[in-house]
């Protein structure tokens, strides 16, 4: 008894070199099935019932449960899958608000639609998956054996699926009525295989079935621990018991090679699979649906992923080469005034150079460097925002520049219209942008002269369209603190996924060819690797969720919830990847948040001020400056509710 106590008492292992070591002296390594070769993305079991439950229309769960622990009750054999079913013929169930009886026909399809799920819902163990393909390279005998009820021919067909093909033989124990968990069936693979117990080595993950019981029977064992934990952000706690999400990743975020992938898989695969199935259901089948760039430069692809594991109609979306500086440039013309100005600085910084605002209006400082020296301004001279109504530097300068604005925006928009027309587009479409104000929507219905409806992640409360013609998934035209203060401190966390590997649009030449930025990212092979990894990853979780996500949604909250712990407490590689990368404003280009040492800052508090503020990610500056851990979260939300 004490023997037993310290087996079950013991630690499993999980790392594949460690059982590697173990199993290599053995002629024949047999596998366990499921919770080692194969994972399941259910919480438990039994949730398959739930979710055959849900497809089929009718709750039988309960039935479903009965038919088979009568039958283990009454039967001295393991039971089949096809015994459990029969078992249920004449039973009554409701059904479209019927009285139904169970036939051999209803189930049978009630039977191979759980066979369906169960495969839908099963992945390779990917540690696991090592120590199997090591078997096969040094050539080592390999046998499966399972206490299932499932039949064999499935397991070997779901087997085959997750990429195991190179094994001697199978044994289930409903197909020979005998259990690992009673010896049995380790006695009749030893005896049809001819080996003796020294030559076998067994893995798997039940205490009892696949260790114990093998023990008793002279076999070597190894007991793998049931559960790993892969993920480094997302919780089961944060989910709303969507348990299938957290398992779909923890079961598969191994496959991605890096850790930036990683991240791209399990931060921001979510919340891309969520706001573009939003973007598919929510846009009009009959219209055409421009996906600005470069925002949805990843949305259009993930997208397209989804429309064809769906069925839908890709054509209608077109990938809009545009930015907020080429739409608002043309939108200039016969109105530069100051009203107009403020609006397209709506989503600038509260304070920027006189450079940086001329930047925003389409101007370099070359071009008027004479007009600066004449009015005694400077380029670096600074300008707040909400106070250019009283700035006379601005009423100076826009009055002597006024006819160079001009000049720019016709030629803009004339550049612009003619690339409109090459798009194609008939007058009836939809928008599509992560946020916030909508300012490029506003321009578009400006220099178009009509209105447009436009679907975004998130809309201000103080967006430039109304919510008749704008509709956000997280923040929909309401005032809400807590998302505000996250998305003003994360906001790089967002935006920088939502960027494509290419320099921004500055307009249209004469012949409606795009222009793009002349600002250089200076790491720009590094920026460009980390967000090739961040999309990757990403687009894989998509490419895999979009099988079962239709029977799964994952709701907005859930999305946010992970990228939230990622912007507001990040691990330390992930802030230093993600904080060096550079990030443009559209007039200047600054780092995410690499802030220097503390010591550099201790006679330069004013040049720490400036960082801060124009820093796109709060959180993660303080962090790395201060090094320490603080709820750096709730210090900013206490700061902006004051604000």
């Amino acid at each position: 008894m004490e023997k037993i106590k310290k087996c079950i008492n013991s630690y499993p292992i999980y790392n594949y070199k460690s059982i590697i070591k173990k199993i290599e002296r053995y002629k024949c390594v047999s596998f366990d099935v499921y919770d080692t070769l194969l994972k399941r993305d259910v919480g438990k079991p039994d949730d398959i019932f739930n979710i055959l439950s849900a497809r089929f229309g009718y709750d039988f769960v309960k039935l479903r449960k009965n038919s088979e622990s009568n039958l283990k009750r009454r039967s001295k054999q393991e039971i089949t899958l096809k015994e459990i079913y029969t078992n249920m013929v004449g039973e009554k169930i409701e059904l479209n608000n019927e009285c139904e009886i169970i036939t051999n026909d209803i189930a049978d399809a009630l039977m191979n639609l759980e066979l369906q799920i169960e495969k839908e819902y099963t992945t390779q163990n990917y540690e696991i998956k090592k120590v199997y393909d090591w078997c096969v390279d040094n050539r080592k005998k390999i046998l499966i054996i399972s206490d299932m009820y499932l039949p064999e021919s499935f397991i070997r067909e779901v087997l085959k699926s997750n990429g195991y093909t190179t094994y001697k033989n199978i044994y289930v124990s409903c197909e020979y009525g005998k259990t690992k968990a009673t010896k049995e069936l380790y006695k009749i693979v030893m005896e049809n295989e001819n080996i003796c117990s020294s030559d076998l080595i067994h893995i798997g993950d039940s205490k009892i079935g696949d260790w114990l019981s093998a023990k008793r029977c002279g076999i070597s064992t190894v007991n793998i621990a049931r559960y790993k934990k892969n993920c480094r952000y997302i919780k089961k706690k944060d989910l709303e018991k969507n348990y299938v999400l957290y398992n779909f990743i923890n079961n598969r975020i191994c496959l991605q090679d890096t850790v930036i992938k990683k991240v791209g898989y399990e931060v921001y695969g979510p919340l891309l699979y969520c706001f573009s199935n939003w973007i598919i259901e929510k846009t009009n089948p009959k219209k055409t649906v421009l996906l600005f760039s470069r925002d949805c430069y990843v949305v259009s692809k993930a997208i397209k992923i989804i429309c064809e594991e769906y069925g839908v109609n890709y054509d209608k979306y077109k990938y809009f080469m545009a930015s907020r500086k080429s739409l608002t440039t043309p939108a200039l013309k016969n109105d530069f005034t100051i009203k107009k100005v403020k609006q397209i600085l709506k989503s600038a910084s509260k304070e920027f150079t006189i450079k940086e605002y001329l930047s925003f209006l389409g101007i370099y400082v070359d071009e008027v460097k004479k007009i600066l020296d004449t009015l005694n301004i400077k380029e670096n001279d600074i300008i707040v925002r909400d106070n250019l109504e009283n700035d006379t530097r601005i009423a100076m300068l826009d009055s002597e520049i006024s006819r160079i604005v001009n000049e720019k925006s016709y030629n803009q928009y004339n550049g612009f219209l003619k690339y409109w027309n090459k798009l194609m587009v008939n007058e009836s479409f939809q928008v599509v942008d992560i946020g916030w104000r909508c300012t490029m929507q506003k321009s578009l219905e400006e220099l178009l002269d009509i209105k447009i409806e436009g679907f975004y992640f998130g809309v201000r409360e103080d967006s430039l369209v109304s919510d008749e013609y704008s509709e956000g998934l997280y923040l929909n035209h309401e005032n809400d603190i807590d998302k505000r203060t996250f998305l003003a401190t994360c906001i790089a966390v967002f935006e920088k996924f939502f960027t494509a590997p290419y320099p921004s649009v500055c307009g249209y030449d004469d012949n409606g060819n795009i222009l793009y930025e002349c600002l250089v990212e200076k790491n720009d092979d590094y920026n460009k690797s980390v967000m090739e990894q961040l999309h990757e990853g990403a687009l894989s979780f998509v490419k895999d969720y979009s099988k079962i996500g239709k029977q799964n949604e994952i709701t907005v909250e859930q999305a946010v919830c992970v990228i939230k712990r990622f912007g507001t407490n990040p691990l330390k590689d992930d802030l230093d990847f993600f904080g060096k990368q550079d990030f443009s404003t559209g007039s200047k280009v600054i780092k995410v948040a690499n802030p220097n040492k503390l010591v550099d800052y201790l006679f330069k508090p004013k040049e720490l001020y400036r960082e801060f503020v124009d820093c796109p990610w709060k959180i993660g500056f303080l962090k790395k400056l201060l090094g320490l851990r603080l709820p750096y979260y709730n210090i900013l939300k206490s700061i902006y509710r004051r604000k």
